[in-house]
């Protein structure tokens, strides 16, 4: 932008009489016209500027703690007194999951040996059992046990993620139990208890969760889980 900035003045010459010779008054000193020399703003050119690359911080999953629990012992009623479940107690929570469906949090000592165990969940709403499920958490573990499969992750500090197919705002009584195949009949202890709503939201598919000492068996805070088997 060219921005011109001027300044004039003038002058008069005092002219009298009836032609009688006249001499010339001192001539008016008169201020020359100044004018400002043109002045040429810099176009205002903007510093590049060069966002800093963002980096999305790594998923991490809503902590696992959950408002509700029921715990159970590992020792199932005759026929199969004699044979133990886990050694130690088993407690679940359940969480809302990320896919819809409610996640179950198992700890405790008896998490400690996963070996042929097959733990599974279901709610039972208004009388009917409802969205049945088993997962087995190592091969074949579940095998003679007719029900639809969840997904189960084994993690460090003895925590097992079970995905269930119990839908996030079900109301009911849940279920959550750890059975195991043995002789070809179906032996187990569960623990139950009254869906809550407002749990925290986990996400099924993260590598890693930041947890409460609670939950694992080695004192850890963050527990580190493998992929999910059905």
């Amino acid at each position: 932008m060219v921005v011109i900035v001027g300044a004039c003045g003038g002058s008069s010459d005092d002219n009298s009489g009836d032609g009688a010779a006249t001499s010339a008054a001192p001539a008016e000193a008169t201020e020359a016209p100044t004018t400002d020399a043109p002045t040429t703003a810099a176009p205002a050119t903007a510093a590049p500027t060069t966002a800093a690359p963002t980096t999305a911080p790594p998923t991490t999953a809503a902590p696992v703690i959950g408002v509700i629990q029921e715990s159970f012992v590992g020792t199932p009623t005759a026929p199969y007194a004699g044979v133990e479940i886990a050694d130690g107690e088993i407690r679940v929570y359940f969480n809302n999951g990320s896919h819809g469906t409610l996640i179950a949090i198992y700890h405790g000592a008896g998490t400690a040996d996963p070996t042929d165990l097959c733990p599974g969940n279901s709610i039972n709403a208004g009388g009917v059992f409802q969205n049945i499920s088993n997962a087995p958490l190592t091969p074949g573990a579940c095998d003679g046990i007719q029900t639809d499969r969840g997904a189960v992750r084994i993690c460090s500090g003895g925590v097992w993620l079970y995905e269930t197919h119990i839908p996030n705002d079900s109301e009911g009584i849940l279920s959550g139990s750890v059975d195991k195949v043995v002789d070809g009949a179906i032996v187990g202890v569960t623990g139950q208890a009254t869906n809550q709503p407002g749990t925290p939201v986990i996400d099924w598919a993260a590598d890693s969760y930041v947890v409460s000492t609670m939950f694992t068996n080695d004192g850890s805070t963050e527990i580190f889980c493998g992929a999910a088997m059905s």
